[in-house]
């Protein structure tokens, strides 16, 4: 046995290590995304959360100038990540799980950083009916490039753009 019990002793350490790693790869990850949130803080408080009806306008807005759903939320608008600015700002990078999607009036005007760093946040124009959000996400801890705007559509929005008519 000593032959086999060597190989899954090594095994299981190698897999402990492996762990320790990505626990400590995680805290410091999340430390860093905390530090973000707290610099965020300083626009966030220009901001209110969004009602469904927000959305569904803007939504509406996009779809009637040929943008496309690339997302269906079977379930409804999830109001604690969703804020319109109510006055000027610059946004700062933030990732999961402090990122926010924000809808921004026509009248308000939200700076956007340079090379777009704004971390997972979505940032959603009302004057035009644009989407602005960073090319890059982070998806499992690994960096991606998006070749398209993530937009969702969830049932409940769905059924307030049929009512707007």
């Amino acid at each position: 046995m000593g032959k086999v019990e060597d190989e899954l002793n090594r095994a299981e350490t190698e897999y402990q290590l492996e762990q320790i790693e990505l626990d400590t790869e995680r805290s410091e990850r999340l430390a860093k995304n905390k530090r973000q949130r707290e610099e965020a803080e300083k626009w966030l408080k220009f901001c209110r959360q969004a009602e469904p009806i927000e959305y569904a306008r803007w939504l509406k807005g996009y779809v009637e100038r040929d943008g496309k759903i690339t997302q269906w939320e079977d379930g409804p608008f999830p109001l604690e990540r969703w804020l319109v600015a109510q006055r000027n700002f610059d946004v700062t990078e933030l990732w999961d799980p402090y990122h926010v999607d924000l809808i921004v009036p026509a009248h308000i005007e939200v700076g956007i950083p340079p090379e777009w760093r704004i971390g997972e946040n979505r940032v959603f124009w009302m004057k035009d009916y644009q989407i602005s959000q960073s090319p890059y996400g982070n998806i499992e801890l690994q960096i991606i490039e998006y070749d398209y705007d993530v937009v969702p559509c969830f049932s409940d929005i769905k059924k307030l753009i049929l009512e707007m008519r």
